[in-house]
């Protein structure tokens, strides 16, 4: 009621206070690039459409307030590239150990002889030990992270130590002793023993860091948003444990005569190859994903409020016109 009795009239709804959220922070576009500065956070990309939402998600983390904050982001991110990457080259080295064989099968000399296959065996040996240093990573990045993630995580680390010892007798001390161990020769019972017993620890390493590893991906918006939504652990796992079951089959072929020898024989080493192919594809995508978590971890210091800045705007109270 206002003083003259009559009922007080609401006031018009032109006059609530409008929001405005202004990007003030340095942003580009996640699809083209574009400066999206001095735009509304409302508002698409002027370049390529994209909603600006979209782009400030690709750098901000909208959980921050539900973890603690990552303890050293730039070490963390350096410790998964040297995890994965350092996985990657020791397959690759494991991989030219088995292109120097090729002329064997034509019955020419070893292509890098004995010398150079340990050689090949030392620098995979020593990626082997920089991925389990790096590991260490992902003991714990942040206090909100389970403890029981932190010791499964010290346990695969640990488990890198026979890991490193198992590639280097493999492909170090055996595989230099034979023209080549899978062509043209039944299969050594002592190189499927030690290939097992690294295919075993590769499985086991993978899955023990799993849990913390996901957990740190799923604190960056690229998981949300679906670029970092692969298996790719479980496929190293997998491909390890179909290492494992191609090297029975070829030993198999040794308990058999005839065709049926051959045929196991084959068959093994066809699955190995298949195996070894999906492993080094999937250590690949280990590490292709952990890139994308790394430059999400570097970026996650940004926060909301160092991109947008709220302005209150008051829209001018509707007058009428006074008649002349």
């Amino acid at each position: 009621m206002n003083e003259a009795g009559t009922p007080a009239q609401p006031e018009p709804a032109s006059q609530e206070p409008i929001i405005a959220a202004t990007l003030t922070g340095k942003l580009t576009c996640v699809a083209c690039g574009y400066d999206l500065r001095g735009l509304s956070v409302l508002e698409r990309c002027p370049e390529c459409g994209l909603r600006i939402a979209t782009s400030i998600l690709a750098v901000v983390d909208p959980r921050a307030r539900e973890f603690e904050p990552i303890r050293g982001p730039r070490l963390v991110a350096a410790g998964l590239l040297a995890w994965s990457y350092g996985g990657v080259a020791a397959a690759l080295f494991a991989w030219a150990t088995r292109a120097a064989e090729l002329p064997a099968l034509r019955n020419e000399p070893h292509l890098i002889g004995q010398h150079g296959a340990m050689v090949l065996a030392a620098m995979g040996t020593c990626c082997v030990i920089v991925s389990g240093t790096g590991a260490l990573a992902l003991v714990r990045p942040a206090k909100g992270m389970p403890v029981h993630g932190a010791r499964r995580v010290l346990l695969g680390v640990a488990l890198f130590v026979p890991l490193a010892v198992s590639y280097w007798l493999l492909h170090g001390q055996l595989d230099p002793g034979l023209a080549s161990p899978y062509f043209g020769r039944l299969p050594d019972t002592n190189r499927a023993m030690v290939r097992g017993v690294e295919l075993s620890l590769i499985a086991a390493i993978v899955l023990l860091l799993r849990t913390n590893a996901r957990a740190l991906a799923a604190r960056s918006a690229i998981l949300r948003t679906g670029r970092v939504d692969r298996q790719t652990l479980y496929t190293v796992a997998v491909a390890a444990g179909l290492g494992i079951v191609a090297d029975v089959v070829r030993l198999a072929s040794t308990w058999t005569d005839g065709l049926a020898s051959q045929m196991l024989y084959i068959s093994g080493v066809s699955v190995v190859a298949i195996a070894s192919g999906l492993l080094t594809l999937g250590i690949v995508g280990v590490a292709i994903d952990c890139t994308r978590i790394a430059k999400a971890l570097v970026r996650s210091g940004r926060r909301l409020a160092t991109l947008v800045s709220m302005v209150d705007v008051a829209r001018a109270t509707q007058t009428a016109d006074p008649k002349p």
